[in-house]
């Protein structure tokens, strides 16, 4: 069934992205479902693998260095940032004396600094142009400031050391986006600087294999899908004032592997290598205006202590 398409206009195409929307709007989220059915699938085949004695989830408290060396995020054929990021994690897993049949609560949080290039384009139709007052417009790149946090409440059981998982998960993602710089001049825009940023609450959903190679060392396996029960985009800026953009819609997948070293039956050093995607459906429109469908990914690794 043929159906008539939006016609859009650029509005503000830096950071925010906000278009200017008219016609019938295609609905969020259309095909999503069995990307999340066969994520699903993925996670519960690899949990059938684990056959060894070692309980998964280190008990006790946890305290990394997190190095995450790709950091990229984009809306599709409007703009990309990109970077590195730096910070810390922070864990709490039950008891140490809880024994390894029951259901642990573990505590996750993660908080990361740094800063991302933006390339993309900026348009001010009737604010601030590049050349007046309704201009075009025009290739741009800017400096921005991250801030990056993750924190999550988790429990799960499993036969041996592997462990089927699930809990609630929040992310937030602040940028101060400094004045852009066209291209082709190197011109500073004034008044082209703004605050934006993501908010998600979600439910992660994973399984972690955790076998003992003896002598001390263990390794891990862990792979994880995230189903987006909530989330936002918001910006303050000249052209928009302040305004936010429901993303409800949208999925993420981790991956994550590494080794744990047991000094003694009270400490232990820890190596994680991770993969994190993100990918999140365009706003419904507010006011004739949406924010864009975007992707994520961040790739790091992580150095920490077990105590």
């Amino acid at each position: 069934m043929a159906t008539e398409m939006p016609t859009t206009s650029l509005v503000r195409a830096r950071g925010v992205y906000v278009r200017s929307v008219s016609g019938p709007e295609r609905p969020a989220g259309a095909g999503r479902a069995w990307r999340r059915l066969g994520a699903l699938g993925l996670a519960a085949a690899l949990g059938l693998t684990g056959l060894s004695t070692a309980q998964a989830w280190p008990r006790g408290a946890e305290l990394q260095l997190d190095v995450t060396s790709h950091f990229d995020y984009e809306n599709p054929g409007l703009m990309e940032e990109e970077g590195d990021l730096l910070g810390l994690a922070i864990a709490y897993t039950g008891e140490p004396n809880t024994p390894p049949g029951s259901w642990p609560l573990r505590f996750e949080g993660r908080l990361r600094v740094g800063e991302t290039d933006y390339d993309g384009e900026n348009d001010y139709r009737g604010v601030i142009t590049t050349t007046g007052s309704g201009g075009p417009s025009k290739p741009a790149v800017a400096d921005t400031d991250d801030i990056v946090g993750n924190v999550r409440l988790l429990t799960g059981a499993g036969p041996a050391s592997t462990l089927f998982y699930g809990g609630l998960g929040f992310r937030f993602w602040d940028q101060d986006l400094e004045d852009a710089e066209l291209k082709a001049s190197g011109k500073t825009i004034p008044n082209s600087s703004y605050d934006r940023g993501h908010r998600y609450g979600y439910v992660p959903l994973g399984v972690r294999l955790e076998p003992s190679l003896g002598n001390g060392w263990t390794v891990h396996l862990e792979a994880e899908y995230q189903v987006v029960l909530w989330g936002e985009a918001y910006a303050d800026s000249n052209a928009l004032n302040e305004r936010t953009f429901e993303m409800d819609d949208g999925h993420g997948l981790a991956l994550r592997t590494g080794a744990r070293y047991a000094i003694t039956s009270a400490l232990a050093l820890s190596t994680e290598v991770y993969f994190q995607y993100w990918d999140l459906d365009s706003s419904e429109p507010d006011a004739g205006y949406l924010e864009p469908a975007n992707d994520t990914e961040e790739a790091g690794v992580r150095f920490g202590i077990n105590w």
